[in-house]
């Protein structure tokens, strides 16, 4: 008898929150191992960014224009909106627009160093 181990990688994803365009997201990292159905995917993204409309029934890309079914729809690297019962609220869920952080990457700041970071200290021989 031979074990058959699933050896698809983890899918990393941002999960934002459906009608909120302020929260800057929660990544989760998807496999087959640790999510075995996509109902304890839903349950665990219920938990972890305590949305105000009660359990997290469904999942939309962000621009509403495809529902999310199960986690084989999932691509990594790619950014969600759970929402419950409601329907989907088209408002931007670009944080980089909306005012979330840009997560230290400005054009006027060195490589290697984040944009709330101060200048390095020179010091004189």
């Amino acid at each position: 008898m031979a074990l058959s181990v699933d050896t698809t990688p983890a899918k990393h994803v941002t999960v934002l929150r459906n009608g909120d365009g302020k929260y800057e997201g929660r990544k989760f990292v998807v496999s087959r191992r640790r999510y075995r159905t996509f109902d304890a995917l839903l349950s665990d993204i219920t938990h972890q960014i305590s949305a105000p409309f009660g359990a997290v029934r469904r999942l939309y890309t962000p621009k509403g224009s495809r529902q999310i079914r199960g986690i084989d729809d999932l691509e990594g690297g790619a950014t969600y909106v759970a929402g419950g019962n409601e329907r989907f609220k088209k408002i931007n869920y670009n944080p980089q627009q909306a005012g979330g952080k840009n997560w230290g990457l400005s054009s006027n700041v060195k490589p290697g160093f984040l944009a709330d970071d101060p200048p390095p200290l020179v010091l004189p021989k």
